[in-house]
């Protein structure tokens, strides 16, 4: 937890993110979540060895095991953000400091963006370490393209459960209307939500003619019907499995000056969903909380 030490010494310009960082290490909610998402990546790579092997993108597809439950982690960390300031009356103590709403809305979420990069950090040092120790190395470009995206990833749902902290009224409204959402855009989103817009848009629900789910490289290549590649990446989970690679293949071409083989449009649309999940609930929480009766 270095990262939360170090941040709570230089914060003392922004009280509320040095407090609740401090209430987040005293409650043992980061201890725990750390020691579980170390667990499950150790347990992950016990059930399948054979998902670390000396490909050249392995670290990459490791990362992809982030896809279901980072969410959640992010979800936990940040669903009471706001709505905890209000539920316990504090909200009313720190507006009568020279600050404002929204300034209250930014560093609540910027508490726990450090507070959720530090629980990341831990289990992205065990991946690294179990990769390094069965294929030798892991390159730089695909170590960055890899954490970028993993963060990216983490913080578009976080952005999501404190713009909704902002709204609700309570933290049980907050966990309801995130785990609607985990369950529509990944746990439904391609049994369901997938085919009822293949099905609106060709008038059949069969997605195999459209894209292959269970290869990431096609995700990426963007190989399929132009609409459903677009389509496709609403989702955040798409998005972000679309991203590792493309951002990968990018740096690639950057530093050896050759081109991307991999279409620009749909990935990059891919990235800019991830972005609109972290700021737009952001945006309209900060919006609705600065006009809430709080009283």
């Amino acid at each position: 937890m270095g990262l939360i030490h170090y941040c709570r010494q230089k914060c003392p310009a922004v009280p509320l993110v040095r407090a609740d960082l401090t209430d987040l290490v005293r409650s043992n909610l980061l201890w725990i979540l750390t020691g579980l998402l170390v667990v499950l990546v150790l347990a992950n790579w016990a059930a399948d060895p054979t998902m670390i092997d000396a490909s050249s993108q392995s670290f990459l597809l490791v990362l992809l095991q982030f896809t279901h439950w980072l969410p959640l982690f992010a979800i936990v960390i940040g669903y009471d953000a706001v709505v905890r300031l209000r539920e316990s009356g504090r909200v009313r103590l720190l507006l009568g400091q020279p600050t404002t709403r929204r300034s209250l809305v930014i560093q609540a979420f910027l508490a726990r963006v450090i507070a959720f990069l530090a629980v990341l950090s831990a289990a992205i040092l065990v991946v690294l370490v179990l990769v390094v120790t069965q294929t030798g190395s892991v390159g730089v470009l695909e170590f960055v393209a890899g954490v970028g995206s993993v963060a990216l990833y983490g913080l578009a749902w976080l952005g999501a459960t404190v713009g909704v902290s902002a709204m609700a009224a309570s933290g049980r409204q907050v966990i309801g209307v995130m785990l609607i959402a985990y369950t529509l855009l990944l746990a439904l989103w391609e049994p369901f939500v997938a085919r009822v817009l293949a099905l609106a848009v060709t008038g059949s629900g069969e997605l195999g003619g459209l894209i292959e789910f269970a290869d990431p490289a096609v995700v990426t290549y963007a190989e399929g019907a132009t609409w459903f590649l677009y389509a496709f990446r609403l989702g955040p989970a798409e998005a972000f499995t679309g991203t590792v690679f493309y951002s990968y293949e990018v740096l690639q071409a950057v530093v050896s000056g050759s081109s991307v083989a991999v279409p620009h449009g749909p990935n990059l649309f891919g990235v800019g969903v991830l972005l609109a999940w972290l700021a737009l609930p952001l945006l309209v929480g900060s919006w609705w909380f600065q006009r809430v009766d709080l009283e």
